[in-house]
């Protein structure tokens, strides 16, 4: 959807050396849950809590209009 478009180049403009990001909204459409499994660079070192907050920073306005998210986050090597 255009919405997950949005939110994969808001993460990609956002880090560094992305080199995997899938956005699905899991809320049958409405846009309320998505569901986000990111690998960057900019995870290197960080611990799992460091790499979420990383993308919640980046989402700050979006997840206030969202009921839920799941977040998988790794390094990329």
């Amino acid at each position: 959807s255009e919405a997950e478009k949005a939110i994969a180049a808001k993460l990609k403009a956002g880090l560094t050396g992305v080199t995997r990001v899938e956005v699905q909204d899991t809320s049958g459409g409405c846009g309320a849950m998505y569901r986000i499994a990111i690998q960057a660079a900019d995870f290197k070192g960080q611990s799992i809590v460091k790499q979420h907050q990383l993308v919640h920073k980046l989402l700050a306005d979006d997840l206030k209009q969202w009921h839920g998210l799941t977040l998988e986050t790794k390094a990329a090597h």
